[in-house]
């Protein structure tokens, strides 16, 4: 082969691999717009009542950051419905990296016949969230769902 074909073929070869990188990166990009990438870090359930801690990770421009929110459910009718989502925090306030739950405690209401004084029922739950290895934990968050 000649040095001119030689390059040809390297050249033809180098624009079909761009090609395909640049494919697989919009794909990759059309994924994760479609889908943030969110994982579990904590959760703790009680008879009637479960919270679900997640972590979502930020959108362009804040790709190192995450949000948390905390899913209260209540159990019923054999299965878990959701009562809200609350927010853990501010919006992107949360490293993605090192985000974790450093303490997660439930409290049920507890239904009573008739309180004495009247009072308005609510499940709680109290969350401290790692800010890094060598930060240590938050102060605690907490969070009422009204049944």
């Amino acid at each position: 082969m000649t040095s001119t074909a030689m390059r040809r073929v390297t050249a033809a070869a180098a624009v079909i691999i761009l090609a395909f990188l640049i494919a697989a990166a919009a794909a990759v990009s059309a994924h994760g717009a479609t889908q943030p990438q969110q994982r579990q870090i904590g959760v703790t359930t009680l008879t009637h009542f479960k919270v679900v801690v997640t972590a979502t990770r930020g959108g362009p421009g804040h790709r190192l950051q995450a949000t948390v929110t905390a899913k209260g459910y209540r159990y019923s009718a054999g299965h878990w419905a959701l009562i809200a989502a609350k927010r853990v925090g501010p919006v992107n306030g949360w490293q993605w990296f090192s985000v974790d739950t450093c303490s997660l405690t439930a409290t049920q209401f507890r239904d009573n016949a008739q309180p004495s004084p009247p009072v308005i029922p609510f499940d709680s739950m109290k969350v401290s969230l790692l800010l890094g290895p060598a930060l240590g934990c938050s102060t605690t968050y907490s969070q009422r769902w009204t049944p």
